[in-house]
């Protein structure tokens, strides 16, 4: 299967998914691509069989480079749950997208539970004539935090399904010249405990895991205690992963208090 359009911008495979030689699930991506109306084509190299595609344009996101791709999972098979292995993002903010092919029926496809970190976004294509693919639906989803998710989708009744999943990177700007920060305050927790970090309005600059853990929850509210509003919510880092940082320079009011969800946790909170 290929993709082409009419602007001439280049399409790669990230992932394919094919249930035996009947039907697939593939995602295609293409960088920096030219502006303008433009027509998507869609090639399918074997013999005549029904298609159906779903099509995102990410403006200003999607890192304008080959390695915008991160990790992929793809899966087959029959049943009710269409599911990939788990799959993780190495930065934060990065998207996620899944296209799910059903065979020999016409079904309602839905993400399944809250762990798939996707939401469905098309209305349910189905083939005018189907011959191998009856219906596709997309998924995708916004990954916030560095972590896995574990794509699934179900229905009702059984049938051959194809799913394929890729996450994306998000743009990553270098900054020219000297950057002066000072002035800073920082506290380290590493008890499962809420921890008043600052009383008044001040400005939380960034929270560094110094120890991802799988089960670990870190939450950053504008308050003295654990109540809304809550300015952040850091879950599920993948425990194999190295300490990072995420930079949320975002001005509190009431005052900044931080929970932990389990001891094992070991991070740094930065602020004035």
């Amino acid at each position: 299967m290929t993709v082409a359009d009419s602007l001439g911008n280049t399409y790669t495979s990230a992932v394919a998914a094919p249930n035996s030689t009947t039907f697939a699930a593939q995602i295609f991506y293409a960088v920096n691509i030219l502006a303008g109306a433009n027509t998507v084509t869609v090639t399918n190299a074997g013999t005549a069989a029904s298609m159906a595609v779903e099509i995102y344009e990410v403006s200003g996101l999607i890192a304008q480079a080959q390695a915008v791709l991160g990790q992929t999972s793809s899966g087959t098979g029959t049943g009710t749950t269409a599911s990939t292995s788990a799959i993780a993002s190495s930065v934060p903010n990065a998207l996620a997208f899944a296209g799910v092919a059903i065979g020999t029926a016409v079904v309602t496809v839905v993400a399944a539970g809250t762990t798939s970190g996707l939401t469905y976004d098309s209305g349910t294509l189905q083939p005018t004539t189907p011959a191998g693919l009856y219906q596709f639906a997309s998924f995708s989803g916004f990954l916030g935090h560095i972590g896995g998710i574990s794509p699934a989708a179900t229905w009702t009744g059984s049938e051959p399904w194809a799913m394929a999943t890729a996450i994306f990177k998000p743009v990553i700007l270098p900054v020219e010249g000297t950057v002066r920060i000072g002035g800073y305050n920082y506290t380290r927790v590493t008890t499962a405990a809420t921890t008043l970090v600052k009383t008044g309005p001040g400005v939380l600059h960034a929270v560094i895991v110094n120890k991802p853990t799988a089960t670990a929850t870190i939450e950053l509210d504008d308050a003295l205690t654990n109540t809304t509003p809550i300015i952040g919510l850091l879950a599920a880092f993948a425990a194999s992963i190295a300490p990072f940082s995420l930079i949320y320079d975002v001005a509190f009011t009431t005052g900044l208090s931080v929970t932990v969800g389990v001891a094992t946790v070991d991070a740094t909170i930065v602020w004035k």
